[in-house]
């Protein structure tokens, strides 16, 4: 394997461990959506005023399965938060280990805070042409840092 192919295969395994945890940020933010859209629901089968024919029972299963859906989708972004902290932690972690600041701002801002590029740029003073030459530099680097096992190209994470 060449130097620019190893280069290459460091990229490739870092950015799937960086993309990894940023799109763990964004199956909790949808997740909480979901939350926030099934807790409006109960609510509004709560405020419901059943007119006559309407009999009490069908409101009180409509109620009770609302309930139940609120709680198992609760119980689902509370695990998947639970894993995105604990990769967020992991991932800083592994930034802190980085010998260029530059390089740990821009994959911290970008892959850890979800920040488009565009505004990791204008934070660091960068043009967007220049970032993605610091980019490409600084997921290279970020291989040497991250959890071994991202680095085997076999890994089930992926």
């Amino acid at each position: 394997m060449t130097e620019s192919e190893f280069d290459r295969y460091k990229y490739d395994q870092a950015r799937a461990y960086l993309e990894h945890v940023r799109a763990l940020s964004c199956r909790a933010q949808a997740l909480r959506a979901e939350v926030e859209a099934q807790r409006e629901l109960a609510e509004g089968v709560r405020a419901m005023r059943y007119g006559e024919g309407c009999g009490g029972g069908a409101g009180a299963d409509r109620m009770a399965d609302t309930v139940a859906r609120l709680q198992e989708l609760v119980e689902g972004y509370c695990s998947e938060l639970a894993n995105y902290v604990d990769e967020q932690d992991r991932a800083h972690s592994c930034v802190r280990l980085m010998e260029r600041p530059e390089h740990a701002q821009a994959i911290t801002g970008y892959y850890l805070l979800g920040r488009p590029w565009e505004r990791v740029c204008a934070d660091m003073g960068y043009t967007l042409n220049g970032m993605m030459k610091l980019r490409r530099r600084a997921v290279t680097e970020f291989y040497d840092v991250m959890p071994t096992e991202w680095r085997d190209p076999r890994h089930p994470a992926l």
